[in-house]
């Protein structure tokens, strides 16, 4: 039903899988294995393949439309999946924005290393508005190795990640973190930190006044 013509038919079906959720999804993962018209020989290989580009579409809307996204078994995809399917994950991942997002940062460290770098590819091509509350929350992770991957994927975004890293401040269990990253940004933190040092929260303050003169001691010539 979703490669049939008629629109009615596969929005149905496309609603009807979405809700299947686990129950359709190893059927939806094996139809995303298309590979690019190019690839084909003969014209007609090239229509077959169309036709195939357009229900992968259809597959990739009824797992974006599942109330439960299964990120987790779409990510084991890029361990033994084709090329093919894993370009599919991949736009499916960027498309669905901050659940995906999530799943990604949970899993910047995973065992696999087809996994693994297919997970930082796709945290390199989210936009900072979706990937930075994500790295946000993993702030405080235990392990300095994550903590060292989550600042330098915040590093790419200053203009979403600075204002929330500044709020941060006087937080107890990510303040330390945010201070160090803020400081990695450089003098273009300098506006955003008024509200810190205006603030009533000491731990803000003090930490605010601590990037302040270690970029201000960075610049010489901005002491002249």
């Amino acid at each position: 039903m979703l490669a049939s013509s008629n629109a009615l038919i596969y929005e149905g079906a496309i609603n009807a899988l979405s809700y299947l959720e686990d129950v359709a999804l190893d059927e939806l993962i094996a139809a995303l294995d298309v590979e690019p018209p190019e690839d084909a020989v003969s014209e007609e290989q090239r229509r077959e393949i169309g036709q195939k580009s357009i229900l992968a579409t259809r597959v990739q809307r009824a797992l974006l439309g599942m109330p439960h996204f299964p990120g987790e078994r779409l990510l084991e995809v890029a361990g033994v999946g084709s090329d093919a399917q894993v370009k599919q994950v991949i736009e499916v991942f960027l498309a669905k924005g901050t659940e995906a997002a999530q799943v990604v940062v949970a899993n910047l460290f995973h065992p696999d290393e087809r996994i693994q770098r297919c997970v930082r590819s796709i945290a390199g091509e989210m936009s900072g508005q979706v990937i930075v509350p994500a790295l946000l929350e993993a702030l405080d992770h235990p392990e300095p190795g994550w903590r060292a991957m989550v600042a330098k994927f915040l590093l790419r975004y200053p203009r979403e990640a600075i204002p929330p890293l500044v709020s941060l401040l006087d937080d107890f269990e990510r303040g330390s973190s945010a201070e160090k990253i803020l400081l990695a940004f450089g003098p273009e933190i300098l506006p955003y930190l008024v509200p810190g040092l205006d603030a009533l929260n000491n731990m803000a303050q003090e930490r605010s006044q601590r990037i302040v003169v270690t970029l201000v001691q960075q610049i010489p010539a901005a002491c002249a």
